[in-house]
């Protein structure tokens, strides 16, 4: 019987076990140009209750897998199996357990990183981040129809781009009318009032949609009578939004900016469906994983699954 190896595109080792301090955790560690990975789990080591984990993320070429299944290299009924291979360490090893091959279920960049002793380099993936992309804040003003207040003199909203710049959008109920003496330091931007034929809060709410949406910093949009604010710069906005004289206005951050993309869960996004997983028990520990997974393979190669890889974990 033919055997045809395909090696893996990608893959790192992701964590969040504790540094040699026993007091900060790896999870912004990435290893993705190390020699080797690491999947484990430790318990206990800096409370009674403690975990820490590793797991390994990898990623294959199933376009070449399939132009091979196309041109007939490999038959359609392949079988595809899984195989790494024990590395030895000094490390204790454990007995006697289950490791579990998961698909991955959303991108991940490989990253730069090679240490698996100290865990100094910063990269993604890692346990808490899966891109290097950075993620652009969106805040919502709801609850706009009780804004209610026929003055506005006064009356702003701050908001804080992808680089912590503070805008003040106040609004100009006068000819000549500045912002609020009491506003904090920022780029002071008017939204003109004084024109609208009435001051109801829909019309005042479109007016501050259209001077915020014209802003080099933002986009702005209405929709069912809420105002959604888009930072055009990704980034983690630390500061907070801030209002005044919006009374029962909800004004949320429905997307916290960030300087990458997270994953949905810390520690990675799998497929939730067991039946989907695959399993192998090492009784000594240094045997080598081999496990089938054709089911997953099968289905990136008929494109019924989007290819994000496989991981290798105990939990």
């Amino acid at each position: 019987m033919a055997i045809k190896r395909y090696f893996a595109t990608k893959d790192t080792t992701v964590t969040d076990a504790y540094k040699s301090d026993l007091t900060t955790q790896a999870t912004g560690s990435n290893t993705g140009l190390s020699d080797v990975l690491e999947v484990f789990s430790i318990y206990g080591q800096v409370s009674s209750e403690s975990v820490e984990k590793s797991r390994i993320l990898l990623q294959f070429d199933a376009t070449k897998i399939k132009a091979d299944q196309t041109s007939k290299e490999i038959p359609a009924n392949a079988k595809y199996y899984l195989k790494l291979f024990n590395a030895k360490h000094s490390e204790r090893l454990g007995r006697n357990f289950e490791l579990t091959v998961k698909p991955i279920t959303a991108e991940w960049d490989e990253g730069e990183g090679l240490d698996l002793i100290n865990y100094n380099h910063k990269d993604e993936a890692n346990w808490i981040a899966r891109k290097s992309d950075t993620v652009a804040q969106v805040v919502q003003a709801s609850n706009m129809a009780n804004l209610g207040a026929n003055n506005y003199t006064n009356h702003y909203i701050s908001l804080y781009d992808g680089t912590d710049t503070r805008y003040n959008f106040f609004f100009q109920t006068a000819a000549g009318n500045e912002a609020s003496s009491g506003l904090a330091s920022g780029t002071d931007v008017a939204v003109n009032l004084t024109a609208l034929e009435n001051n109801l809060a829909a019309t005042v709410m479109v007016a501050l949609q259209t001077v915020i949406h014209a802003h080099d910093s933002f986009t702005a949009a209405i929709a069912d009578s809420i105002l959604s604010v888009t930072n055009s710069t990704g980034g983690k906005a630390t500061a907070p939004v801030i209002s005044n004289g919006f009374g029962a206005a909800t004004i949320t951050r429905t997307v916290t900016g960030n300087d990458y993309t997270p994953w949905t869960t810390a520690g990675g996004d799998f497929e939730a469906n067991a039946a989907k997983w695959s399993t192998q028990t090492l009784d000594k520990g240094t045997e080598d994983l081999e496990i089938d997974v054709t089911t997953v393979v099968s289905e990136w190669v008929a494109e019924s699954r989007v290819n994000y890889g496989l991981a290798v974990m105990l939990s």
